[in-house]
This record gives C-alpha cells, sequence and structure tokens, in this order.
C-alpha cells in the first residue's frame, strides 16, 4: 500500500528523528502509535527482512492472553487516534489513495473484522446445534450456501487464501518448514475468531478506560 509501520522490530530509526520524535509512554502499543505519527509527518519506515530478531514467547495461556489483550486495546488506542490519516490531507507531503486505502483497512476494517468473525461463528453454531447436518454436504451447504452471496464471499475467501499462502511461502525465513505453513493453515480459522474474541475485550478495556500496563511473563 506505499508505506510501511515500525512494530517493534527489524526496523529503522533516524537517531534525530527518534529522539525528537520520542514514544508515548500514555499508548499501550507505542511502537504502533510512534509509526503512525511518523507516517503522518510524511517519513518512511524502512524494514530488514535480512535481520534476524528472537523474542521469547509466552509461556502459558495466561500469559498469552494478556500479552494479545494489551495489543488489542493498544491498537484500538492507535486506530482511533490515527484514523483521521485515511482522510486529511497533509500540508508538506502528499497521501495516495493505495496508502488512505491501506489505513482505512488496517485501522478500521480490522477493528470491524472483530464483530463480523465472532457473528459468524456464533450463526454457524446456531445453525448446527438447532439443525446439525448429518452429511458433510449438509454441513458445507449450511455452513457456506444459505445465501447466493455467500457462494462469491467462499469463493473469494478461498482465492485469497492460496494468495496469501503463496506469498507466504515466497517470503517465508529459514525457519519457517513447509510443515509449519500447513499446520498455520489448518489452525488459523480457530486462531482467528480467538483472536476477534480478544479484540473484543480489547474494545471493552478501552472503553472503560482500562490503562494498566501488563509486562508478558516469560520463563
Amino acid at each position: 500500500m506505499g508505506f510501511g509501520l515500525f512494530c517493534g522490530s527489524n526496523g529503522y530509526w533516524r537517531a534525530d528523528l527518534l529522539k525528537q520524535h520520542k514514544m508515548d509512554g500514555d499508548m499501550l502499543t507505542e511502537d504502533i502509535d510512534s509509526a503512525l505519527r511518523a507516517f503522518a509527518l510524511g517519513y518512511k519506515a524502512v524494514h530488514d527482512l535480512n535481520v534476524t530478531s528472537y523474542e521469547l514467547a509466552p509461556t502459558t495461556f495466561q500469559a498469552f492472553w494478556k500479552q494479545r489483550l494489551r495489543w488489542a486495546q493498544g491498537w484500538t488506542q492507535a486506530s482511533f487516534k490515527h484514523f483521521k490519516l485515511s482522510w486529511t490531507r497533509p500540508q508538506d507531503h502528499k497521501r495516495n489513495a493505495a496508502q488512505r486505502f491501506g489505513i482505512f483497512s488496517m485501522l478500521f476494517v480490522r477493528e470491524w473484522s472483530y464483530y463480523l468473525v465472532t457473528q459468524y461463528t456464533c450463526l454457524v453454531l446456531g445453525f448446527v446445534i438447532t439443525k446439525f447436518p448429518k452429511t458433510p454436504m449438509e454441513l458445507a451447504r449450511l455452513i457456506y450456501f444459505q445465501y447466493p452471496v455467500s457462494q462469491w464471499l467462499f469463493f473469494i475467501s478461498i482465492i485469497c487464501l492460496v494468495g496469501t499462502l503463496w506469498i507466504t511461502f515466497r517470503v517465508r525465513s529459514e525457519f519457517a518448514t513447509i510443515k509449519m505453513i500447513i499446520v498455520f493453515s489448518v489452525l488459523y480459522p480457530f486462531y482467528l475468531v480467538l483472536m476477534a474474541t480478544i479484540g473484543l475485550f480489547g474494545h471493552a478495556r478501552q472503553v472503560v478506560k482500562y490503562s494498566s500496563w501488563n509486562p508478558t511473563a516469560r520463563s
């Protein structure tokens, strides 16, 4: 979309810019906020795919939940604060249509997707519970072909999935095997529902103005 974001690693900041720009301690995802503020001023983030950075992952589900919940609320904060970049007109540089659409998709569509994913999941579960299919064809027809528009959405989703897997395969690191990609693809629908649920909790925390910064517990 013509822009990049600094997401905590593998990105370069100019020292003079970072000293002047600084990080906002009130934001739960200060790296995203700083990157969006830099983008608003016309600066470009540079990512180096050749750099390998390591991070200790959460070792328990509770630690994972707290980490992702903090990230979800932090992204919500950044989305509310910077969504205006999709329509404002900067004075000293240009912001093209692709960049505006990218900001709109990343900060607006992504936040609303939490509601769409969880609602669709509940609808599917409701259909399955009230009218449990007896054959695989009935299950497929129940999930994907209740309405004509769902057929188009299904095929578009398949095309997007194949394209995403192809891009992922092309840019994978030396540590990512084909088996890992296959396992992730199978588990991703469940992971997506979990992330959408955490996103809703993040919205709720933002509504009640929860502001505690919970560090991720690692061993």
